[in-house]
């Protein structure tokens, strides 16, 4: 077991499994967070060209037709884009609370379902653009912690003692139960104490010193 444990780190550090690994897992990830960026740069755009339509004064027959279209397109994102948007933790809604003048109710304003009716709110046009700007950088950013994630090779070891638990998932059981159970902790503690054991003999391999040594120098 314990050669068994050696040798994984062994495969674990030679480079061109780890670099293969780490660049198709951020790929994946990369690629996924791309369509969420990707929809809310549509969405972006589509609204930056409604509002420049919206703004003419005597609009022609193509421009009518055009301002349609990007509503009706902005309809059909609006959905997905707020829950983009709400996924990186951006609100999608603001506080709302009218003049006393006017009167009225006061509460939170969802942005995405009123952004037609944002001038009757006194809520500007840039209140949109501030929050899907935020959302795509937060997007950015998990894209960057993502790929620093992966270089760090403990974090491939822990994919690989969590593996078991995955396949219990996979095969239908609760593999999430089973990994906060007594037995899943201790095993993830037995491997976990095993690989760092092995990580140690396998440095003063790799630094030809001897464990013997090692404790003759530290006992001294």
């Amino acid at each position: 077991m314990f050669a068994t444990a050696k040798s994984f780190l062994g495969w674990l550090a030679a480079g061109d499994v780890w670099r293969w690994a780490s660049k198709r897992e951020n790929m994946k990830f990369v690629h996924k967070l791309k369509k969420e960026i990707d929809a809310i740069l549509e969405f972006k755009e589509a609204y930056t060209e409604f509002l420049a339509l919206n703004s003419e004064q005597c609009p022609d027959a193509n421009g009518i037709a055009k301002k349609k279209a990007l509503r009706e397109k902005i309809n059909l994102l609006s959905g997905e884009v707020s829950k983009y948007v709400r996924k990186t933790g951006i609100p999608a809604s603001i506080y709302y609370s009218p003049p006393p003048a006017i009167g009225g109710m006061a509460g939170n304003i969802g942005l995405f379902e009123n952004i037609f009716n944002l001038r009757q709110f006194d809520i500007p046009a840039q209140t949109i653009f501030d929050m899907l700007d935020k959302a795509i950088g937060n997007f950015r950013f998990l894209q960057k912690e993502h790929k620093r994630k992966i270089k760090n090779p403990f974090y491939w070891i822990g994919r690989a003692i969590r593996l078991p638990f995955s396949i219990f998932s996979f095969a239908g059981f609760n593999g999430s139960k089973i990994e906060t159970s007594l037995f899943g902790k201790l095993y993830k503690l037995f491997v976990g104490l095993l690989l760092l054991i092995s990580a140690i003999v396998t440095i003063l391999a790799y630094c030809d010193i001897r464990f013997g040594d090692l404790i003759h120098f530290l006992s001294n």
